[in-house]
């Protein structure tokens, strides 16, 4: 017996799910940096000690800690389900009619506009967290001191997302930036 399965239910109930799914690999992320950056960063060999040595609180808190410090998984899990949601929003609109009918400027600028600005803004926040408090804005200290000239062109890097290209500008002014430049690549050459 063959059932009928209706896509559109399909579509809200995956469509519905990824929020969700988005909204743990962002906590799995946060909570991996927020442990490596107060308690360090696990060391396995050690956790595997304590989980075959240590007693039952210590097995759980270490098991723990294994989970969290696979935190970088998160952003996998994080870009193929962010994929797979545009995928399926594309599908929805012009996967029948094929990819000639997808507006292509349109679906840039839409892009560009909702992920600049706010880029942007935590660019303009962090150089003045720099020039308030320098020890505020530890990402790049080493170009700083390079002088005006290099801290203008790695800065002109991270403003236009390029900086992903450049090995020493890479890290300038906070390190999970280099997800923005990622991202702008991924939605320039997703509809081709």
């Amino acid at each position: 017996m063959q059932r009928n399965i209706d896509t559109s239910d399909t579509y809200a109930l995956i469509s519905q799910s990824i929020p969700l799914l988005k909204g743990w690999a962002i906590i799995w992320i946060v909570a991996f940096h927020l442990v490596g950056n107060t308690r360090g960063y696990l060391n396995l060999s050690a956790a595997m000690t304590t989980l075959s040595q240590g007693g039952l609180k210590e097995g759980i808190n270490t098991g723990l800690e294994l989970v969290i410090a696979a935190g970088n998984t998160g952003v996998n899990l994080f870009l193929v389900i962010s994929g797979f949601g545009l995928t399926a929003s594309w599908w929805k609109h012009y996967g029948s009619k094929g990819i000639k009918t997808m507006p292509i400027k349109e679906f840039w600028t839409k892009r560009v506009f909702r992920i600049f600005p706010l880029f942007w803004f935590s660019i303009a926040l962090s150089v003045l967290l720099y020039f308030i408090r320098p020890d505020w804005a530890p990402f790049g200290q080493e170009i700083w001191q390079q002088g005006s000239l290099s801290a203008m062109g790695a800065l002109l890097a991270t403003v236009t997302t390029i900086r992903n290209f450049i090995p020493e500008y890479y890290y300038f002014l906070n390190g999970a930036w280099w997800y923005i430049g990622l991202s702008l690549q991924l939605y320039l050459i997703f509809p081709i």
